[in-house]
């Protein structure tokens, strides 16, 4: 059982259900600052958690926007939210997903991003 303290809104609630329909795209929508790039990075590192061997792709098209907003600031907040996972306060380009599947934060340390 994986274990998070997140609290969606109802809003970010009722995406996930229309994502667990399991369509191939789904086209998020709002305002900035509404929660999608929170939302989206919750179910991959749930994905992450579930599913070995699974691999990911967050993409920005600028390189400095992905390190900023998602690698900087999005990453750490949903990492800090399941129990058991933290980034490497030495580095804060890493982080792992222990255990459960392929360890992230070995292999793609030093990824590039964009």
């Amino acid at each position: 059982m994986i274990e998070s303290t997140v609290r969606l809104t109802p809003d970010q609630q009722n995406a996930l259900a229309i994502i667990r329909q399991g369509r191939r795209h789904t086209l998020a929508y709002g305002g900035s600052r509404s929660g999608k790039t929170f939302l989206i990075v919750y179910i991959i590192i749930l994905r992450a958690l579930m599913f070995r061997e699974s691999r990911h792709l967050i993409y920005r098209l600028r390189q400095k926007d992905a390190i900023e907003s998602i690698w900087m600031e999005t990453l750490p907040k949903v990492i800090s939210a399941f129990p058991g996972l933290a980034a490497d306060k030495r580095d804060p380009a890493r982080h792992d997903i222990p255990e459960r599947g392929r360890n992230m934060g070995r292999r793609c340390r030093r990824c590039p991003i964009g």
